[in-house]
């Protein structure tokens, strides 16, 4: 057994967090094209990119990101827009670098402004979205690190190492020099003493000047800052050296502490610097995308990303998609189930890591998802180097940003004893291995926490035996897991002359090796998820004699057909299926994380959307469900990025928690049902969201159900059978103006954090009363003169404006508008004047 060596105590903490982002958003958006949808179908195309600018995010505001398509040169693009507002191009992800491949640029520029700010930002996207040879244009959005600020500093000690398996990995490997990992942060400290000896050094450049390896850097010796384009990728802030004592502090040198891979070189890519505007060290996407390129022409197989935000970035994506190596990124560190970039990007070579404390528990601060997180690892007082020209050379922190760091350096050992292996490969065996913890289930996509030994082995976990690759029971005559290497898998009738008659649950989940499945006559039952996220199997083939299931076009259904089981994630075949006539129900996560389909045609004898059925179907843009549809289950369209418009059908009165999160592409929802209720987070972080249309009417909408939606105004109609319940944060830095019935009950924070607010209602409403406690502007409907009650005035302006003889602002329309038909009439001026005389005692009720 290797030992570690640990002689520093932990004397300094960061002070800085991120925070996460609830404001306005602006939605400019390419053309996308028109489609038809049946009653019955959803249907999907795939969309033009669009650009989604949150105004009140922080991104640089002398310059845009703009990619074009490949038939554009330098010249061209400054011949276009010489005579506007943009100044000079900047080229990024640069390819003349002799590893990357010309079938690999992406053309995405940096673009100047004459004039910074943030409105020359905006005019500045919607003047370049105007050429036809614009894929996206964008700001350079600021990232923050994934660090949390440790309550409790006095843990001195690398826990984290045996309780991944370090020690017993490390004799498999302790790493290779020729291994590169590049960290991709707020800098090194080149001259630490327990780093130092692991910093690469450029073979191919000195320090004298002059770009001696030709490729666009000038003394490139130690890596590069990306941020401020210069050699020196010194740490300035101290969080890019913490990550890199994690991956390859010197080990078994009697210094300091031990890093993951021992002898790996670590390169430096500075990709922050400090904003003084900001007041705080920002990471930027344009510097991210040049750092990626650098990458590559290095042969820097696995990078390190500390650091997310929650701005979708198309330009970032398509380059991290581009990159040819491993991109390890923290999940993100507000102890919620939302999406942070880069770590939640639907690409195959990203890994998305949690954190968990020394009890396998999610750490109090980590995001968690069973989809947006891949695998956990320890991110609870983490004990690492630190910058040696601060007060210690060593601190303890906490965070996300310092799980990564824990799958690099495994990425780095994976690399360092198998030289040959490929991302997938990588990322594969990572997954595979880790170790399936309880308290993790449904946390991440693995259920798991990370194990170095098994990852470098395929080591079984403790207690399990298997029989040709299966984890067998033979009382019960069932599978419960599955260990092969087999890609074509045969599921035999019987092991060790036992008849095999039952798949457990989750047997098979996120495996990834097998690519086709191939079941007997005597499976009689098959538990949920037994083949859920596996990213390569693309058909099922069921016995004709089974009585239980059966296949059809490689799709895996019970035997009569009346339900669909699993669409095989990477089944190729069609970008269009149509779900059997005859099936009535979908299993939970049929078609989850499906990265082909575009069209699916769901019968009308299906009536409730299961969980998890649709999410992160990605390149889904468009649905339209029948009228038989009652419900729709948690998380069932999360992330499918491409929905445009969104109507739910008259009989759909249930929308789940977390049904349509971050679905970033819906522009209008329309809901006819009635008695609807929104579950929690429903429609959270839909950017581009600027219309709700209710025909119906609404029984509640759920804590932070529109949160993160630029939503300028919300209308919600009378409810004739109960009060409409809205919960605290429903709302939360969205709408900027809501009008209320009567029959409405409010959270004490239903509307926290919107700016400039207005409440429209009726006298003496609860929504008044929400109004007077939290110091909202509240307009009284028929106080046209807003003088805070209904008289004779009020009807005689509307009079006057009816007949053309004076003008009203859009407050005093919606005002006037008191029988709600979307405009200002004489049968307003009656009920008004109706109400002044004593004829009705209130307003209707609308």
């Amino acid at each position: 057994m290797l030992k570690r060596y640990i002689k520093e105590r932990m004397t300094k903490m960061f002070s800085k967090r991120m925070s996460a982002i609830l404001s306005l958003v602006i939605i400019l958006t390419l053309c996308f094209s028109s489609l038809a949808f049946s009653a019955q179908e959803v249907q999907i195309s795939e969309p033009k990119m669009e650009t989604i600018i949150d105004v009140n995010a922080d991104f640089a505001e002398d310059h845009i990101i703009v990619q074009f398509k490949e038939n554009m040169t330098m010249t061209k693009i400054k011949n276009i827009f010489n005579k506007t507002s943009i100044g000079d191009c900047i080229e990024l992800a640069r390819t003349s670098f002799k590893r990357v491949l010309e079938k690999e640029k992406l053309f995405i520029y940096k673009l100047k402004l004459n004039i910074p700010g943030k409105e020359s930002v905006i005019n500045a996207i919607s003047e370049v979205l105007n050429q036809s040879n614009v894929i996206c244009a964008q700001p350079d959005y600021y990232n923050n690190y994934c660090e949390v600020i440790p309550n409790d500093p006095g843990y001195s000690s690398q826990w984290h190492l045996p309780k991944i398996s370090a020690p017993q990995g490390w004799e498999e490997t302790t790493g290779s020099p020729t291994v590169l990992v590049g960290v991709m942060d707020t800098g090194i400290d080149l001259n630490h003493p327990d780093l130092q000896n692991n910093i690469w050094t450029n073979p191919n450049e000195t320090a004298n000047g002059i770009d001696d390896d030709l490729n666009g850097y000038v003394d490139d010796i130690h890596g590069w800052n990306f941020a401020l384009n210069n050699s020196d990728p010194t740490d300035d802030y101290g969080h890019g050296t913490l990550c890199s004592g994690i991956i390859a502090a010197v080990g078994n040198n009697n210094v300091g502490i031990t890093g993951l891979g021992w002898n790996v070189k670590i390169v430096p890519l500075k990709v922050s610097y400090y904003s003084s505007s900001q007041n705080k060290n920002v990471f930027t996407d344009s510097a991210i995308i040049d750092a990626l390129d650098y990458a590559v022409e290095n042969n820097v197989k696995v990078v390190n990303a500390s650091f997310g935000g929650y701005n979708y970035s198309p330009a970032l994506k398509a380059k991290i998609e581009n990159y040819n190596g491993l991109f390890v990124a923290a999940a993100g560190n507000e102890a919620a189930n939302i999406a942070a970039y880069p770590a939640a990007y639907p690409i195959d070579n990203i890994i998305s890591v949690g954190a968990t404390d020394s009890g396998d528990n999610t750490a109090s601060f980590s995001n968690y998802s069973n989809q947006l997180v891949d695998i956990m690892a320890p991110g609870v007082s983490i004990y690492s180097t630190y910058p040696s020209y601060y007060s210690s050379s060593y601190i303890t922190n906490n965070g996300t940003s310092f799980s990564a760091p824990m799958v690099a350096g495994t990425a780095a050992l994976l690399l360092s004893k198998y030289p040959t292996y490929t991302t997938a490969m990588l990322k594969k065996s990572i997954l595979k291995n880790c170790d399936k913890v309880s308290t993790l289930t449904n946390k991440c996509l693995t259920g798991g926490r990370l194990n170095v030994y098994r990852t470098l082995t395929d080591a079984l976990p403790t207690g399990v035996t298997t029989y040709n690759g299966y984890d067998f029971d033979s009382a019960t005559q069932t599978i419960k897991g599955y260990y092969g290497t087999a890609t074509a898998l045969t599921i035999p009738s019987t092991i060790n002359g036992v008849t095999v008659k039952n798949i457990a649950a989750k047997a098979f989940v996120n495996n990834y090796t097998i690519s086709s499945v191939t079941i007997p006559d005597t499976i009689e039952s098959i538990g949920d998820f037994a083949f859920y996220g596996c990213p390569y199997l693309t058909s099922f083939s069921v016995s004709a004699n089974n009585q239980y299931y059966s296949s059809l076009s490689d799709v895996l259904y019970n035997k009569n057909k009346s339900r669909i089981i699993q669409y095989p994630t990477a089944k190729n075949t069609s970008t269009s299926y149509t779900i059997y006539s005859g099936t009535t129900s979908i299993a939970e996560s049929a078609f989850s994380g499906n990265k082909i389909l575009q069209t699916i045609i769901i019968p009308s004898g299906v009536t409730t959307i299961p969980d998890s059925a649709f999410n992160f179907c990605y390149k889904l843009t468009g649905i339209s469900l029948s009228n038989n549809v009652t419900s729709i289950g948690k998380q069932a369209f999360a992330g499918c990025y491409g929905i445009t418009s969104l109507t739910l059908p008259i009989n759909c009165n249930t929308v789940s928690n977390y049904a349509f999160y971050s679905c970033i592409g819906i522009t209008t929802l329309t809901l006819k049902g009635s008695a609807v209720s929104l579950g929690a987070y429903s429609f959270t972080s839909c950017k581009a969201l600027n219309k709700v249309d209710i025909t119906g009417d609404i029984a509640s909408i759920g804590s932070y159900a529109f949160a993160i939606c630029p939503l300028p105004d919300l209308y919600i109609p009378y409810n004739a059978n109960s009060n409409t319940l809205i919960n605290n944060y429903a709302l939360s830095s969205t709408t900027l103006s809501v009008r209320l019935p009567r029959s409405v009950t409010l959270g004490s924070s239903a509307f926290a954090n919107i700016q400039n607010m207005l409440i429209y209602g009726y006298s003496g409403s609860l929504a008044q009363t929400y109004a007077t406690n939290n110091n909202v502007d509240f307009q009284i409907y028929g106080d046209v003169n807003d003088d805070g009650t209904i008289a004779l005035a009020d009807a005689m302006l509307i009079s006057q404006y009816v007949n053309n003889q004076r003008t009203f602002t859009q407050r005093q329309i919606i005002a006037a508008d008191v029988n709600m038909d979307g405009s200002v009439t004489s049968a307003d001026f009656d009920i008004v004047f109706s109400l002044v005389g004593g004829n009705i005692t209130q307003l209707p009720n609308i």
